[in-house]
């Protein structure tokens, strides 16, 4: 047993879990065969040089501006939702993952990722010389990790965004189309 897997292997869980159903736990020889698999699927779709950052603009004309503050929600009818505003004067910029497959948020300056400014130089800056607040990130390492730690998604082309403000880093894996607006 381990934190991941809380049932013995082979064992049938009759717990209830979230959805109302049973949960087979599969033993760790045969999760092993499925990501494997599911990297090499992966690898086949993807090119695996270095993640480089990309300037992302969900909808065009979106203020030139740093991201002041962001809002994360997320319910599973509705997806995730995120609200970034940009400080007064600025429209609000609000986007919905339909279906997100991952999502993480960090709070300022600790994600690790934040300090690495090789990607950084490809994207682009603001109005204001700060670095582009809104990214997509091509060829992601944390997309193929979760393909191939999830195995049973490994038959969608996913996507990596990440969006940055003054208190929080939000990184959003996903395959659907977003839908953006501008508020106010």
């Amino acid at each position: 047993m381990s934190a991941f897997h809380p049932f013995p292997p082979r064992r049938l869980s009759t717990q209830s879990c979230r959805y109302g159903a049973a949960v087979r736990v599969r033993p760790i020889a045969e999760i092993q065969v499925i990501a494997r698999r599911a990297k090499r699927c992966w690898l086949f779709r993807m090119d695996r040089r270095d993640e480089t950052a990309h300037r992302w603009e969900p909808l065009p004309g979106i203020p030139e501006n740093v991201i002041a503050k962001l809002a994360l929600s997320y319910e599973p009818e509705a997806g995730c939702i995120v609200t970034a505003s940009y400080g007064e004067g600025s429209p609000n910029l609000r986007i919905r993952f339909p279906q997100p497959e991952a999502f993480k948020a960090y709070e300022e300056f600790s994600d690790a990722a934040y300090g690495d400014a090789k990607p950084l130089e490809r994207m682009g800056q603001t109005g204001w010389g700060q670095p582009w607040p809104l990214l997509e990130i091509k060829n992601s390492h944390w997309v193929a990790r979760v393909v191939a730690r999830n195995g049973n998604i490994a038959d969608r082309c996913y996507r990596h965004c990440v969006m940055r403000s003054f208190d929080m880093i939000l990184h959003v894996m996903f395959a659907d189309d977003p839908e953006a607006e501008l508020l106010g």
